[in-house]
């Protein structure tokens, strides 16, 4: 298997046809023709089906296809590690969501492994970050997207708002709850979100302030946002509950991070406040050398975790 028959076969589909494909190949038909034949010998299945009209996909084929785009998106990466050099420099400024928080320790590894004189600049999670990133103030962004009102908006929604970004949608965001397992709340799977009123609550890092504040009523029952090496001590000690968020995907991670405690999902039960929201991987179309190799390596960190699929 080499790259320029890949290459060929891509051609193929994307012409729908052999003699169209050899055209744009500039190779005759014959020789495209024979070059096919023998590849599907050598892998044992069948990619097109031959038509009158032209060629078109098996359904082995397909997943063939999807798999060859791949191949061809890394050898393409690979190759532009021409472009990448120490000499590289400049600001790359990352927006990331508390429940990506556990991917800071590959992300920044990453980034000083590749772009040693690069600087990598973090922003808290605040409303508005598609606007921000829209607008070159945040270069990447791996959040829900709301407005000040806490309106949620959807893929399609940013995507018509918003022309000059790409959004790609990643996985569900949980809010949950983590406690001592010696506090009474530790039997519960699950939590509603009511119960949490009569509690001190700690926020884990970035999480919506505003929207606590607006339903838990904080003159009453304080909100304490501290570093996190302090809340371990106060979880130890049964002393408050740490109210944080999660992704779906990453649910196994986040409850090994807090392995000597209990993790449990909250349900919604106020009006108002949600307890789960889509997030996306939110980037601009136009990007500099530094800003899209540095996008790319992100999209294999989160394809190592199966967060993005595309």
């Amino acid at each position: 298997m080499r790259i320029t028959q890949i290459e060929q076969i891509l051609e193929i589909d994307r012409s729908a046809s052999i003699s169209k494909a050899s055209r744009n190949l500039f190779i005759s038909q014959p020789a495209l023709s024979t070059m096919l034949q023998e590849f599907e010998t050598e892998i044992g299945v069948k990619i097109f089906e031959r038509t009158k009209s032209g060629v078109t996909p098996t359904s082995d084929g397909v997943q063939i296809l999807n798999s060859m785009r791949t191949i061809m998106q890394e050898i393409k990466y690979i190759q532009s590690f021409s472009e990448k050099s120490e000499e590289l420099t400049g600001d790359f400024t990352l927006a990331i969501g508390a429940a990506y928080e556990f991917l800071y320790t590959d992300i920044i590894q990453c980034f000083k492994e590749n772009f040693p004189k690069a600087n990598l600049k973090t922003v808290n999670y605040s409303p508005n970050i598609a606007d921000h990133v829209s607008k070159g103030f945040v270069d990447l962004a791996l959040l829900p997207f709301y407005d000040e009102k806490g309106t949620y908006y959807s893929q399609k929604a940013i995507s018509s708002q918003y022309k000059n970004i790409t959004i790609l949608p990643l996985d569900t965001i949980q809010t949950c709850v983590v406690v001592n397992k010696a506090h009474p709340k530790s039997a519960c799977e699950t939590i509603y979100f009511s119960d949490l009123i009569q509690e001190q609550l700690i926020l884990g890092k970035q999480h919506d302030l505003w929207q606590i504040q607006k339903y838990l009523k904080p003159e009453k029952y304080p909100i304490t946002d501290i570093e996190r090496s302090t809340v371990l001590e106060l979880l130890d000690r049964s002393y408050a509950v740490l109210l944080d968020s999660y992704c779906n995907h990453a649910s196994d991670i986040y409850r090994q991070r807090y392995s000597d405690y209990k993790v449990i999902p909250v349900v919604q039960d106020i009006l108002g406040f949600g307890t789960s929201w889509e997030t996306y991987f939110i980037y601009r179309n136009t990007c500099n050398k530094l800003q899209r190799l540095f996008i790319h390596e992100v999209k294999t960190l989160l394809r190592r975790y199966d967060f993005l699929s595309v």
